[in-house]
């Protein structure tokens, strides 16, 4: 439990260093301290699950700042998509439960009636993104 404590901790930190290598922070003028923040939210948000959890958020953020950065794809992209594209996959599994959708609309489950049939993780997920984002 310590461990994984550590583990977001160190992961957390490194965030904000992707959108700083970036130029996002100087570009967008992003509040560190909001930035950070938001961070922390999300990994908060992130259960302790074997595969969708905090690290699984941080790998598929970090694979997008690698791409962009050893890539020429910032030739065909502009900043304010780089920006959506790391800020999408922070959020792209916020707060998933580690069980499928189909768990969700078998067991008619209420996030399952309130977020459709099709895809009802994945608009969960861009709803508590929003809902986040949102928050001053």
């Amino acid at each position: 439990m310590r461990y994984l404590l550590y583990e977001r901790k160190t992961l957390r930190s490194c965030v904000p260093v992707m959108f700083e290598q970036l130029g996002l922070i100087e570009r967008f003028k992003i509040d560190k301290e909001k930035l950070n923040h938001l961070v922390k939210d999300v990994s908060l948000l992130m259960k302790r699950v074997p595969y969708h959890n905090f690290t699984h958020v941080f790998n598929i953020m970090h694979m997008c700042y690698i791409i962009i950065k050893k890539t020429q794809i910032r030739d065909y992209i502009d900043d304010v998509d780089v920006l959506s594209c790391l800020i999408a996959a922070l959020g792209h599994d916020l707060d998933h439960p580690g069980v499928s959708n189909m768990y969700y609309v078998k067991l008619r489950h209420p996030i399952a009636l309130k977020f459709n049939v099709q895809g009802v993780l994945e608009n969960y997920h861009a709803y508590m993104l929003t809902k986040l984002l949102s928050d001053p």
